[in-house]
């Protein structure tokens, strides 16, 4: 055997040694046990898809029962995966995926609204993304989601105060992104959309019986792209390549008399057709300017000069060439009036090399001509989440380690939190932050540079105080006392001295095997009086693992890029590791997005050399067309990557005879096959001059959806190779892979079946 055919078998081995990715597990780790029968415990959660976490437990031993010697342990700790602000700052809640915690600033409590003890770990299986939600800046109503099926669910607006809810919209595609709504600066008025039509609500009115029925409330046809605001008074609206102004005092009117009036002040109008499928745009305060991003790409900067019917001035376009494909994602923030003119910072982030990567522009406009560039920022690296204050004159972001505060008029660093992991922050004020640690969430006064303790992400060290009633956690912030009250961690001025125990005199507890899939280990307990027995602290470790069945979710590279950059990036913040199919022909004309592929770390398997379809009369597919085609593919991906194919291939469109399955066989190869049809190529083209069937997203989700059972291969596409559609599927991938682990399945590669 050659060297070169004996690497090709050892890495299709390792493949299906590895096939199977990570899940969600717990580890239990360290324990003491206090002379009272309080036992202290962490356990690690360990989810491909997160940052693994420690978190502390306290729970009670008790007599009695025949399935576990505790009730539901408590949590202590609360990790802070993301943080939202409600009522005015009053309110920080915070999420993870144990469940739900709110802080009262006012009575400095934490009260656990869902998930306070262990029961989500019996939750394993179930997608590991949290739920979108949308604040309004003043905090006192949100929109949510509530999910009725994998691709649906109904909007609702909510009052944090009161937790009333009115129902917005029925039935609209669900998504981890966003929720389709948009918010006026002084949270009067939200915009949001419904069946492919854009309404509007004034806040003071959601529970107001006597307000204007919703056929009253319209601003026009479109999704939540269509629309934005330029203030608290107007509202800008884009239809086709039209812009409008919509002022707010008009609204009601407007919309009572559109028939007679239509929509209000014509802006100007676009140089191409908005698609709100894939474009976005921002506009200044005073609706003089506009950024619009086309597919993802293009960065267009364009001045409105009129109100009457002319194209905008077309100042500037930025193409955008990082990376194969679309960059992640875009924000635009306007910097404060500065001789009544505002410029554009836009952040860009990119997916290369496995990993996100943050750029900063600023329109620059030069005085000799009055001609405009993007002129890159200088920036920490590894940044990412940028968020501007309430008074819109800072922006904050995070790295691994940082906390970072931006004057947003003069890119100048004001204020810079360190010390410890940063997992999610959000403003409080203009003058004040929450910041989320791994091991501590505090409030951080951006002008006197100080910061307090509100609770504990996490302790490297815990125990008892000296008469075992006080709990004590240690980390780097420093040494904290447990207040059982109010649910939060005070300074405490002593040292943990006491050593931990494992016994006391009713008790010994300690770790063994599991049963259960869901965790790594168990904790027992041991009577010691009386008629000893052992039981497990929580019945779960007890039952049998399951053989969970498993999906290979497939994407198929032809000959077209557009979507992967957004598969990559939804890939890894899942810890999913997929199986590209990559044809001869995307090879030769995305060479860097082969490299990427290959730099992601994902299976890569063969899809012949060129794009046809191998049972048409136009190829003799015979046995030595079929090999070379094959062995070329091989030899282009290796000379390319100097990583070689697995030994797996399809034929393009997953067409293919069984004369073409043996010849593949004689050469290696073994031959995958979509478990359903590849429904998210179809295309309006296709419905409109052949009239096949479209599919939409939605439906293709549904569909693959309803096509699971163990084993199952799950084709996803790159890009289409000809023709358009309405929406992608890979701009939904998260949708799908929820979908896909909501009914209990595990992500592998074509390996791990």
């Amino acid at each position: 055997m050659s060297k070169r055919n004996f690497t090709r078998l050892f890495v299709t081995v390792m493949a299906c040694l590895f096939a199977v990715n990570a899940t969600a597990e717990t580890t239990f780790s360290s324990m003491d046990l206090s002379s009272g029968s309080e036992l202290l415990f962490t356990a690690v959660t360990d989810d491909s898809s997160l940052c693994s976490y420690q978190s502390l437990y306290l729970s009670t031993l008790t007599t009695g029962g025949d399935q576990a010697a505790s009730s539901s342990p408590e949590i202590l700790t609360c990790f802070p995966q993301r943080l939202n602000v409600y009522g005015n700052g009053s309110l920080l809640e915070i999420r993870n995926s144990a469940g739900t915690a709110l802080y009262d600033a006012g009575t400095g409590k934490l009260t656990w609204t869902e998930g306070s003890d262990l029961a989500f770990q019996t939750r394993r299986t179930a997608s590991s993304y949290l739920e979108p939600v949308s604040v309004s800046p003043d905090g006192n109503w949100k929109c949510v989601f509530e999910k009725k099926s994998a691709v649906t669910a109904d909007i609702y607006i909510e009052s944090v105060a009161s937790g009333k809810r009115l129902l917005l919209s029925e039935d609209e595609e669900y998504r981890y992104d966003c929720i389709p709504v948009k918010w006026s600066p002084d949270s009067s008025i939200v915009i949001y959309e419904k069946k492919g039509m854009l309404y509007f609500l004034k806040t003071a009115d959601v529970f107001n019986s006597a307000s204007l029925t919703e056929e009253f409330r319209t601003i026009g046809k479109g999704n939540i792209s269509n629309a934005g605001w330029a203030n608290s008074r107007t509202i800008v609206y884009v239809d086709y390549d039209v812009v409008y102004a919509i002022s707010v005092n008009e609204l009601q009117t407007r919309a009572l008399y559109s028939d007679f009036l239509g929509l209000d002040t014509i802006a100007g109008r676009l140089p191409a057709p908005f698609n709100s499928e894939k474009d976005q745009f921002w506009v200044n305060d005073d609706i003089s300017a506009l950024v619009v991003v086309q597919n993802n790409r293009t960065l267009w900067y364009l001045e409105l000069s009129g109100t009457d019917f002319n194209y905008v001035s077309n100042i500037m376009s930025f193409p955008l060439m990082h990376v194969p494909g679309a960059a992640v994602s875009f924000d635009v923030f306007w910097t404060p009036a500065e001789n009544h003119v505002q410029y554009p910072v836009v952040w860009i982030e990119i997916f290369r090399s496995g990993e996100r990567e943050s750029y900063t522009y600023k329109l620059y406009r030069h005085v000799e001509d009055g001609s405009c560039s993007f002129v890159s920022l200088t920036m920490p690296s590894g940044v990412s989440d940028p968020s501007l204050s309430p008074d819109g004159t800072k922006l904050a972001f995070k790295s691994d380690v940082t906390l970072h505060v931006y004057d947003l008029n003069d890119w100048q660093q004001t204020d810079v939190y360190y010390g410890e992991k940063i997992i999610s922050f959000a403003w409080l004020s203009n003058d004040c932050l929450y910041a989320g640690g791994d091991e501590t969430v505090r409030e951080w006064n951006i002008t006197s540079d100080t910061s307090r303790v509100l609770f504990l992400s996490s302790v490297n060290r815990f125990g008892w105080n000296m008469t075992s009633d006080v709990i004590l956690g240690k980390n780097k912030a420093g040494t904290f006392a447990y207040d059982r009250d109010r649910h939060v961690w005070t300074e405490y001025t002593g040292e943990i001295v006491r050593g931990t125990s494992v016994q006391n005199d009713t008790w010994r507890v300690f770790l063994s095997e599991s049963k259960s899939d869901r965790f790594t280990n168990g904790i027992y307990v041991r009577t010691l009086s009386g008629m000893t027995e052992t039981r497990p602290l929580v019945a779960d470790y007890t039952i049998p693992a399951v053989n969970i069945p498993r999906i290979a979710l497939v994407f198929d590279a032809l000959d077209n890029a557009d979507g992967l950059t957004r598969i990559l990036d939804t890939l890894e913040k899942g810890g999913i590791k997929a199986t590209f199919f990559i044809n001869g022909e995307f090879i030769r004309r995305f060479p860097s997005a082969v490299k990427e592929i290959v730099k992601a770390g994902h299976q890569c398997a063969s899809m012949f050399f060129t794009t046809g379809n191998l049972t048409s009369l136009t190829f003799v597919s015979d046995e030595s067309y079929i090999r070379r085609g094959l062995a070329r593919n091989e030899d282009e991906f290796y000379a390319l990557t100097d990583n070689e194919l697995t030994l797996y291939w399809h034929a393009p469109y997953y067409a293919v005879t069984e004369d073409i399955l043996n010849s593949g066989k004689k050469a290696g190869y073994a031959y995958i096959n979509a478990s359903c049809d590849v429904k998210d190529m179809s295309t309006i083209e296709g419905y409109v001059h052949e009239g096949k069937t479209y599919y939409s997203s939605q439906q293709v989700i549904e569909y693959l959806s309803q096509s699971l059972f163990d084993g199952a291969v799950i084709p996803v596409s790159v890009g289409v190779s000809e023709g358009t559609r309405t929406d992608y599927l890979y701009d939904r991938l998260d949708v799908l892979i929820a979908a896909i682990q909501e009914a209990g399945y595990q992500f592998v590669t074509v390996s791990g079946l």
